[in-house]
């Protein structure tokens, strides 16, 4: 029962029956003379007798080709042999009847030999193409990696597609399994099961084997040894492009933080610059007079309405020190008291102005330090507000109060 299911097994193959009817037919052919004979058909018979020795050739051996081709074609250079040696087998007969001695076994044993030379050529040629469509095949399984690389929006998708991509490259698709693992995560082909003949490649990213790659075949591979190379690079190619993808997501990540980050900053500075320009229209609009200088006493800028209170303009203002605006009296207690004294504290008090012109006015004065992020003081700012009215106010009030305290003295 057992060897009746391998014959079973053997004759299920199609190519097999194919050789077998072809065999069956060029016999027919190269012995139709003998069945025309047993019909009666002498003439016929007499003729097709003479293509057996057309000048030397024995022409109905010639069809012989056609399934020894087939066979090594198909199954290489052993079946390409047994069909030469079954070919002179079946010529033998012929030439044992009809040829003499020397050549009754010379003329198949030639032809055999023919016949298996043939066979040869033809399977290794086959070989070679099949070698040239497999590594075809290889190349452009590795090109379509790499455009799914590029195309794909995440490792998951990615990987999803070279699983679907591999088994193109193998010569049987359909019975070639795929497992990808990359960390925690698996990608699997498609009713996938586990077989002995598998080929195993780490994928190492970043220097660290962070999963594997695994190809089953379901029949016993041939070319399993050529196989590796081709997974070896295939691995790499895998492992290069999911480094590339997760840079690029980390890059994306880190672009939409920039991003928020810049939409943040901008809306900050925004709000700053409105805010320095309140603060700018603030000075600006001020009936005090408002000036900076560093800490030296050089001023750096002075608003309109100290431009107006001295009579300077803001260039020539910016070219001068805090105490060229008070009297030459009041020179040593700005430069020694005042000055010192406003990098650390607030100082206010009276003073007296000279503008441009040369006249004086009083004012109230009071300065105050500027301090950066970081304590440090970096400016001098003054509030200068002109008393003069106020003065005048209050001498003529003084002067009232004195009047009328001399009103009321009493008369001797």
């Amino acid at each position: 029962m057992r060897n009746k299911g391998k014959v079973n097994s053997i004759w299920s193959n199609a190519h097999l029956r194919h050789i077998a009817v072809a065999m069956v037919a060029c016999s027919i052919l190269y012995y139709a003379h003998v069945f025309v004979g047993l019909g009666g058909w002498t003439s016929i018979q007499i003729g097709l007798i003479r293509l057996h020795d057309f000048y030397g050739i024995d022409f109905y051996g010639l069809v012989f080709f056609g399934p020894v081709v087939y066979a090594a074609y198909v199954f290489g250079v052993r079946a390409a042999l047994a069909n030469a040696l079954v070919s002179m087998l079946i010529l033998s007969p012929y030439a044992i009847f009809t040829a003499p001695y020397p050549e009754t076994l010379f003329r198949p044993a030639a032809f055999a030999i023919i016949l298996s030379a043939v066979g040869a050529t033809v399977a290794m040629l086959q070989k070679g193409d099949e070698e040239r469509r497999r590594n075809m095949n290889e190349l452009k399984c590795l090109y379509n990696v790499g455009g799914t690389a590029e195309e794909s929006n995440s490792i998951e998708e990615f990987l999803s597609s070279v699983v679907a991509l591999i088994p193109q490259a193998t010569p049987s698709p359909s019975e070639t399994k795929v497992r990808l693992v990359l960390r925690d995560k698996m990608f699997r082909s498609p009713d996938f099961e586990e077989s002995s003949n598998q080929v195993k490649q780490n994928l190492v990213v970043g220097g660290e084997v962070l999963g594997s790659l695994e190809i089953f075949f379901r029949r016993p591979n041939l070319h399993l040894k050529q196989q590796y190379p081709f997974v070896r690079i295939l691995a790499e190619r895998i492992s290069g492009a999911v480094r590339r993808i997760e840079l690029e997501q980390s890059l994306k990540f880190y672009s939409e933080q920039l991003e928020e980050m810049v939409k943040s900053r901008t809306k900050d500075l925004e709000q700053a610059q409105g805010q320095l320009r309140l603060l700018s229209n603030t000075v600006k609009s001020s009936i005090d007079g408002i000036t900076l200088s560093d800490m030296e006493g050089n001023l750096i800028f002075a608003n309109e309405a100290s431009q107006k209170m001295w009579g300077y303009t803001f260039d020539e203002l910016t070219r001068m020190k805090v105490s060229e605006l008070f009297s030459p009296s009041e020179l040593g207690l700005v430069e020694k008291e005042i000055i010192p004294n406003s990098r650390d504290r607030v100082w206010n008090g009276e003073l007296t102005a000279v503008r441009k012109d040369g006249s004086k006015f009083p004012i109230l004065e009071t300065t105050s330090p500027v301090r950066d992020e970081n304590g440090c003081t970096v400016a001098i700012v003054g509030v200068h507000r002109d008393i003069t009215e106020t003065k005048s106010i209050r001498d003529k009030l003084i002067r009232s109060e004195r009047l009328a305290a001399v009103g009321e003295l009493p008369r001797e």
